[in-house]
């Protein structure tokens, strides 16, 4: 019973943003002292957050389901933190605070909900890919039985995937264009989005 309540426990802490959030605030507030320095540079700063606070955040995010909430908490989370980095700017005489797209110029890449959209999308190519008999793609191409309860259906990992996908304009249509993406080479075609895009590199958003 204990064994089982522990595993309950760490795939909750996995896949809920929420404590991912407050794990990624313990280690932030942990490098309070290096954030405020003025001896260390912008740019080592920056390391830290990318080496040292961004992993904590995004563990697992792999198999995150996204709301519209969570990323809005995971952006005002990473925009906190560049700020403290970057601080204000002198503009026309006086001292005001950054845009969030100046800070994500300076940052030079992309935010947290990008970059963990993009490890779901590699996730998901890594999953399509396996042989048949393998149980991550099994489960994935599985149709459980049973009745939805009334209501709105709740919002699943599947259709992150295929709304990102989409984005891209990778979503299967009925032939595929040549030289652009082929067809999953395993027996079973898989979901729309299981093709892979060749010769191209996309832009995400």
């Amino acid at each position: 019973m204990t064994e089982q309540v522990f595993i309950k426990d760490f795939i909750y802490e996995l896949i809920c943003t929420e404590s991912r959030l407050t794990m990624a605030n313990r280690a932030y507030y942990g490098l309070q002292n290096h954030m405020k320095s003025r001896i260390i540079s912008r740019n080592t700063k920056t390391l830290l957050y990318k080496t040292l606070i961004r992993p904590v955040l995004t563990y697992g995010a792999e198999t995150w389901v996204l709301s519209k909430q969570d990323e809005h908490r995971l952006s005002i989370f990473e925009r906190k933190i560049l700020r403290r980095i970057y601080g204000p700017v002198m503009d026309v005489g006086r001292w005001r605070i950054r845009t969030n797209q100046e800070l994500y110029q300076q940052c030079g890449e992309n935010d947290t909900v990008k970059f963990c959209k993009l490890s779901r999308l590699r996730w998901a190519g890594h999953v399509i890919r396996q042989d048949d008999d393998d149980l991550s793609r099994r489960v994935l191409l599985s149709e459980p039985g049973g009745k939805r309860p009334r209501g709105r259906p709740r919002l699943r990992w599947e259709d992150g995937v295929e709304e990102d996908v989409a984005r891209l304009g990778c979503m299967e249509s009925s032939r595929p264009k040549p030289g652009r993406m082929e067809e999953t080479p395993k027996g079973d075609r898989g979901p729309p989005w299981a093709v892979a895009p060749l010769k191209r590199r996309v832009d995400m958003y």
